[in-house]
């Protein structure tokens, strides 16, 4: 299984919030951040935290975290 990036945030804790939404409904997603496990949240600030999920869930993942779809998931 292959993941990608789907969204940048600024903060670990926006990006758990959006991650548990996905896992809500039914999308796994990692987060990604150089930030020693959420230790050091200052060197996020340089590089991001990313949202990833696999290849085959971004379209949906984008479309739920952009409030597009409120349909259920197949």
């Amino acid at each position: 299984m292959s993941l990608v990036r789907i969204k940048m945030f600024n903060s670990r804790a926006e990006a758990e919030i959006a991650k548990s939404f996905l896992i809500s409904k039914g999308i796994e997603a990692v987060i990604q951040a150089d930030d020693l496990g959420g230790m050091r949240p200052d060197l996020a600030l340089a590089s991001g935290v990313y949202l990833k999920v696999s290849e085959e869930d971004a379209e949906i993942a984008l479309e739920y975290l952009n409030g597009v779809t409120q349909s259920k998931r197949k």
